[in-house]
């Protein structure tokens, strides 16, 4: 309405201001592409005589907005900041631009950088700031983020969790956004859960469900979905979807999606999904968290469907190229990997040392331990690394990782000839597949009920061909001494035999060995 008003300057201020005020606007909402556009008229329609400080602040404005728009740009925008403020002494806008340099090192992985930078400005913004401006706890929060992703998990996590208010107000969506995340990636679903679902709440409440509020509806699908708890998570994304978020947020939507439908065996849609978020490019060095989380779904899409060579491909890109964003997203991915290579049979020294390479630096998290004992397992393909790998803290392994484990777990078994613990898995991960709604592994599941019942028919009782043979003559009634002679071993040898098959026949004498054989005509 600008040109339809008389002397509109008078009404709301310059016309670079209003710009100004309209580009701030859209960045609080979350349009920061509509903002990236506003802030540049608004620099363009500068007057010649508008002083470096306001200068600036425009800078670090159209840097927020370049950089959360998925732009390139903000770095420059920030160094042409710094350099119109060299000369002034420490400043409200030099902590912003400090705080808005810090978010940036910690979203492409330099986190030493981004902690040195807060470190510099939150004395600068707790000087500065008058009371309720969020910029002080908007450093802390990036603190916390950085703390948390290098090795410093409860630190991070606790400074973070002093920083919910409780109080319902743009700058607290954000501590709800990165809580409810490396709450996530810490193994505690239920509070990350919980934290993400206060803050959509909140989100909706100051009319911004369909920007931040989406982020964290997002957030609240993930830890669900690690839960088992997939209708909340699809009612979540549904939603979001629904709402047509801007880009950036309507990616996560989708990639959450392809996930959830990946749980559920749906792989048609997870396929269709993740071909939706491959349309938008995004380079590799910008948004590392969505390339590894990209990886992990799309690794995973592929090795079910029967391409592991395909994605192998993917993984290896990962681990080759992208900086570690989180000790636990990279243990994800890397453990993936070593499944792949299981499938594959590949031996290659090569590609297990670029695994090995990946993980070898890393700090601890809580998920370590976890991730690291499925990667042993998918290593050794031995049952009871599987087995040591289900024992490894229960209440932080997710619902997915589980199902995968029991059929993992039972594959080896039946390799290994042990059919009771093959249909002890068997069974196991049936009954959760059944009850989580998880059709692929149901599917997977009852393949391997047939090929342990095809097994014991094949081997009644999982027994070897010279077991079966003393089994026969002892149904017969002969004692170890007559079989011994009768098969020209020894005495020793035989009685090994008769306690392996006491044992895989889960009986206790040799005549219940024997009514057993009778049962099935084995004489």
């Amino acid at each position: 309405l600008w040109d339809q008003v008389d002397d509109p300057e008078r009404i709301l201020g310059r016309y670079d201001e209003v710009l100004n005020r309209a580009a701030k606007a859209n960045n609080w909402l979350g349009d920061h592409l509509r903002a990236s556009r506003l802030i540049d008229a608004s620099i363009a329609a500068m007057p010649a005589e508008t002083p470096p400080s306001e200068r600036a602040e425009r800078l670090v404005q159209r840097a927020h907005a370049l950089k959360f728009a998925g732009l390139p740009g903000a770095e420059v925008a920030l160094n042409e900041a710094l350099e119109l403020i060299s000369d002034e002494p420490a400043s409200p806008v030099l902590a912003r631009v400090l705080d808005l340099q810090a978010n940036v090192a910690m979203l492409r992985g330099d986190f030493q950088e981004a902690l040195e930078l807060c470190e510099r400005a939150i004395p600068i913004a707790d000087r500065f700031s008058p009371p309720g401006d969020p910029l002080p706890d908007r450093l802390r929060n990036t603190q916390g983020c950085c703390w948390a992703a290098t090795g410093d998990e409860e630190r991070g996590i606790a400074q973070l969790s002093r920083l919910l208010s409780g109080r319902a107000y743009r700058e607290q969506l954000r501590h709800h956004t990165n809580l409810s995340h490396y709450l996530n990636l810490a193994g505690e679903y239920r509070r990350a859960a919980d934290i993400a679902l206060a803050g959509a709440a909140d989100a909706r409440a100051l009319g911004l469900e369909r920007y931040v509020g989406s982020m964290l509806a997002s957030n609240a699908a993930e830890p669900l979905i690690q839960l088992g708890e997939w209708e909340h998570a699809e009612t979540l994304i549904s939603r979001g979807l629904a709402l047509e978020p801007p880009t950036g947020y309507q990616l996560q939507f989708l990639m959450t999606a392809a996930d959830l439908a990946l749980h559920r065996g749906d792989l048609a849609r997870s396929d269709r999904l993740l071909a939706e978020v491959a349309a938008v490019s995004v380079p590799l060095h910008e948004e590392l968290q969505f390339h590894w989380q990209l990886t992990w779904v799309r690794g995973r899409l592929l090795l079910v469907q029967g391409k592991p060579s395909a994605a192998w491909q993917v993984i290896e890109v990962a681990l080759r190229d992208l900086r570690p964003i989180h000790p636990a997203l990279v243990w994800y991915v890397a453990a993936l990997g070593q499944a792949v290579l299981a499938d594959l049979g590949d031996q290659s020294q090569e590609r297990h040392q670029l695994i090995e390479d990946a993980v070898e630096q890393l700090p601890e998290s809580r998920l370590v331990p976890l991730l690291r004992a499925w990667r042993q397992a998918e290593s050794s393909g031995r049952s009871a690394d599987w087995l040591a790998m289900l024992d490894v803290t229960p209440s932080l392994r997710p619902m997915g990782l589980t199902l995968w484990a029991h059929l993992r777990c039972a594959d080896a078994a039946l390799r290994a000839g042990n059919y009771d613990l093959a249909r002890q898995q068997v069974m196991a991960g049936t009954d959760l597949a059944g009850r989580l709604g998880a059709a692929d592994f149901v599917g997977r599941f009852a393949d391997l009920a047939e090929r342990a019942r095809q097994a014991d028919i094949e081997r009644p009782g999982g027994l070897t061909s010279r077991e079966l043979q003393v089994l026969g003559l002892v149904a017969k009634g002969l004692s170890n001494a007559e079989i011994s002679n009768e098969l020209f071993v020894s005495t020793k040898t035989v009685s090994v035999h008769v306690s392996n098959i006491l044992a895989k026949l889960n009986v206790s004498s040799r005549t219940e060995a024997a009514a057993w054989a009778h049962q099935r005509g084995i004489t």
